[in-house]
């Protein structure tokens, strides 16, 4: 009897361990709902970029068509005002570190880095010339890119392409710098037209913010106000709002 007692007593020690059992499922529930969910997200990214992609590389062909008579007259305007040639290429890290010679309309004097070495702008930087820095406030000199969206190598909206002199540094600097290179990088993005120009350290780390946010959140909604905040950015008018979430709250190394 008393043998038959203490096997009685067993369950009540089971009933015990119950909520700890049922806490554990419930939490591989929710992890196994949380990773399907990401899982979800990541397939309707890759659809949505594949479509995107379809979209912009006709829609990039129809600009560069439309605007090759813009661009030949602001290269010939760059070469009647300063020495060298009106547009140079520039190695870029693009889409999961592959490299690639982007194309813009020059906008500083010629060959200014053969004594200081690959160094950013700064503010009211002595190299740009008085042309350069027209086309650089209205962005007209990121044009000739339209033809790196027609090789692939870009997009139209995405995070902006960095050179490789700097790339090993800012990752270091910056641990979550490397997911930028998730998906292409843009002409225009959330970041460009939100914040300034890279100075410092610091202006990359609050830009990354905003790409890791882009790259998130990313969908037709958002790439239509970016290219419209992109456009009236280009005519003076920086207020537009894209989000009303704040990318800032993102926490990064």
């Amino acid at each position: 009897m008393i043998q038959l007692e203490q096997r009685m007593e067993l369950p009540s020690s089971v009933l015990d361990l119950l909520p700890l059992f049922q806490s554990e499922r419930a939490n591989k529930k929710r992890q196994a709902t949380r990773v399907e969910q990401e899982r979800l997200q990541l397939q309707a990214r890759h659809r949505y970029l594949w479509l995107r992609g379809m979209v912009e590389y006709s829609f990039a062909g129809l600009l560069l068509l439309f605007l090759a008579p813009v661009i030949f007259i602001l290269g010939m305007a760059i070469r009647l005002t300063s020495s060298g040639p009106a547009i140079y290429s520039q190695v870029r890290v693009g889409a999961h570190g592959r490299r690639f010679a982007i194309y813009k309309l020059r906008t500083m004097s010629y060959n200014c880095e053969a004594k200081s070495g690959p160094v950013w702008a700064a503010k009211n930087d002595p190299r740009v010339t008085w042309l350069g820095a027209i086309l650089r406030k209205t962005h007209l000199d990121e044009l000739p890119q339209l033809w790196n969206v027609l090789r692939g190598e870009m997009s139209l909206i995405g995070p902006r392409p960095e050179r490789p002199e700097f790339v090993t540094k800012l990752e270091t600097e910056i641990p979550e710098y490397g997911k930028r290179l998730a998906i292409r990088p843009g002409i225009t993005g959330l970041a460009q037209i939100s914040q300034a120009p890279d100075t410092t350290i610091h202006c990359v780390r609050r830009k990354t913010k905003y790409d890791l946010f882009y790259i998130q959140k990313m969908n037709w909604r958002m790439d239509l106000q970016i290219l419209v905040a992109t456009g009236l950015k280009a005519l003076g008018l920086n207020r537009y709002r894209i989000c009303a979430e704040k990318p800032e709250k993102i926490k990064i190394g």
